[in-house]
């Protein structure tokens, strides 16, 4: 005879796969994925091509001039022929569009003015200030004698050779934005997860209350099996979505290297920063933070009768999977600090943890603790969420309140 709770397993995982919205969500969500990448660097490119005018009054020694020379063909430098109270009025009336005044005193000050109707092209004016700071720079070196060639010499841009240290290895050449970049896809992938696939636990169990299928499951099966199953087979059908969407990307590479030889030295540029470690560290912790909100969730489900009562609790608990977004930058800035490591073995936060896995060397004992709290709070999660389902889900009407849930723990 088959386990009870397999059958609930297989029940939840064919009803999630054939729906439509998975179907679709399946297919969809890679070439959305590649839009949202795609659309911003083709914007950008569209942007980087397009002509701008920069009318200028230059008090200066010539450097309009030299911004002519070394700006690119896209930002056309045009003279004006009055003073800057009418390039102003000029401005104000949509005549012109871009203004550059260039004072006297620009070599002492190193302070020019800019007028634009929007002043959101970031890009464009720091190129222009870079220009204009390296002509100020070589006119100093001119007046102490240098020649050109020990000019050129001194204004070298440095650029740092990046090598990752660990105890095992020792120095490795590595990227630190390939690195970042890794480590941030495969949170966010733990994030996507965690949203797409945790709130059906709520809407399954909901359902099952609406319907008073959860009449018939408490009668023949018990409610910590119901919850399992429910839970295995929701994770069961997210797994088989990435996997999926794994062969779809693996098939992609593959006819991108065909079709692009040049495309290889990248794949593998990549390859070369990426430690296997971190795509097992990225399924324990894919696994563990996807059981830990699932849960949540369920409980939810099982708490209320109707998903408009069990819109309020929701919110805490989306608010609680997004929380880790607010700790990235200062994680990813020092993540051996001592915040970093404290923050990072919180359970709810653990996705940092991975993060400082994939950007740098995270000692075995503090991922050891991260893995043992996380799993003591999935069992805490498992106790509750069993008391709770005993009651919870032959709960029908008014929304429990505080006293009742407690009860529901006590008794369950």
């Amino acid at each position: 005879m088959k386990n009870k709770w397999f059958i609930i397993l297989k029940k939840e995982f064919w009803h999630l796969i054939k729906t439509k919205s998975f179907i679709l969500g399946t297919i969809l969500t890679p070439f959305f994925l590649m839009l949202i990448f795609a659309i911003p660097i083709y914007m950008q490119k569209k942007n980087a091509e397009k002509v701008r005018k920069y009318h200028y009054v230059d008090h200066s020694e010539n450097i309009a001039g030299v911004l002519k020379e070394h700006l690119p063909s896209t930002m056309e430098m045009i003279p004006w022929n009055s003073d800057k109270e009418k390039a102003i009025a000029a401005l104000r009336n949509k005549e012109i569009k871009n203004f550059i005044y260039l004072p006297e005193d620009i070599f002492e000050s190193y302070n020019f003015e800019y007028y634009s109707e929007t002043i959101s092209d970031s890009q464009r004016i720091s190129l222009i200030e870079s220009v204009i700071s390296r002509v100020i720079q070589e006119k100093k070196f001119e007046e102490r004698g240098l020649s050109r060639g020990e000019i050129n010499q001194l204004l070298l841009s440095a650029k740092a050779r990046t090598f990752e240290v660990t105890r095992d290895e020792g120095p490795k050449k590595k990227s630190a934005d390939v690195s970042f970049g890794i480590a941030y896809l495969l949170v966010f992938l733990i994030y996507m997860t965690v949203l797409s696939w945790a709130p059906q636990m709520l809407r399954s169990t909901i359902e099952d209350k609406s319907n008073r299928v959860a009449e018939v499951l408490v009668s023949h099966v018990k409610p910590s099996h119901i919850m399992g199953g429910k839970l295995s087979g929701t994770a069961l059908a997210g797994v088989f979505q990435y996997l999926i969407w794994g062969l779809m990307a693996f098939l992609g590479i593959t006819l991108l290297k065909q079709a692009l030889p040049a495309s290889r030295s990248v794949f593998d540029a990549l390859a070369g920063n990426i430690n296997p470690s971190l795509f097992i560290f990225f399924g324990l912790y894919f696994l563990m933070n996807f059981l830990l909100f699932a849960l949540i969730f369920g409980i939810i489900g099982a708490m209320f009768s109707d998903m408009k009562d069990a819109q309020n609790a929701m919110t805490p608990a989306i608010l609680i999977c997004i929380l880790p977004l607010l700790f990235f930058a200062p994680v990813s800035q020092d993540p051996t600090s001592a915040f970093s490591v404290g923050i990072s073995l919180v359970p709810f936060l653990s996705s940092l943890m991975l993060m400082r896995i994939g950007i740098s060397e995270v000692p075995s004992l503090q991922i050891g603790l991260s893995i043992g709290l996380l799993l003591l709070t999935i069992a805490i999660e498992v106790w509750l969420a069993g008391r709770i389902y005993r009651i919870g889900l032959l709960s029908y009407g008014k929304k429990p309140t505080w006293k009742e849930l407690f009860s529901w723990i006590k008794n369950g």
